[in-house]
């Protein structure tokens, strides 16, 4: 975990991966491999992991699930979660707001995206990082948001696979996308609470 200068959190230096959300969950990706990104996970499967991860660590689950349905989070709690657009955008911007990506302005070397994905995911960690040391922000696989618009979306960040290179960019790479629709081109990395 990497610490996020001012925003008092962690952020994980990856997505999470298929061999770590394994450990916890059932894994539906489409494209198989311990060290790719899970997707095709929905945005609740992806805040039941987390809960999960926080509890075999000792930790308090962030989130919690209403009979009703309605999720709501435990704020004081250090257990892992799914961050808000508004963190993920200054993790990828941090000390590079001149660059087109985060981490720079070459894509090829940052992300893995239509160009050069082959049509198909790739292992995490594999790119050049940006200026915190944080992998695949703008490409291999979007990433789920905690918060959403107001249609009951949730947001997405971050260029995938599939994407061409203007949907990588920052900040123009906001998109909502259905939170319970899976999808190969979404994953997601994790947070927690310093």
């Amino acid at each position: 975990m990497i610490d996020l200068p001012k925003k008092r959190i962690s952020m994980s230096p990856c997505l999470v991966t298929q061999k770590e959300y394994s450990e916890f969950m059932s894994n539906n990706s489409v494209f198989r491999g311990d060290e790719l990104p899970v997707e095709s996970v929905t945005w609740k499967e992806a805040l039941e992991f987390c809960n999960a991860k926080s509890v075999k660590e000792g930790l308090t689950p962030y989130y919690k699930f209403h009979k009703t349905g309605r999720i709501t989070r435990c704020s004081k709690s250090k257990g892992y979660r799914l961050p808000t657009r508004v963190e993920w955008l200054h993790a990828a911007r941090f000390n590079n707001k001149r660059y087109a990506f985060s981490g720079g302005n070459d894509l090829g070397n940052l992300a893995w995206y239509w160009d050069n994905s082959g049509g198909t995911t790739h292992e995490v960690g594999f790119k050049k990082p940006n200026a915190l040391g944080l992998y695949d922000m703008c490409g291999n696989v979007s990433e789920w948001m905690w918060d959403g618009d107001e249609y009951g979306k949730k947001y997405i960040l971050g260029g995938g696979w599939s994407d061409p290179s203007m949907m990588c960019r920052l900040p123009c790479n906001r998109r909502t996308h259905y939170a319970h629709v899976p999808s190969t081109m979404v994953g997601f990395r994790i947070v927690k609470n310093l």
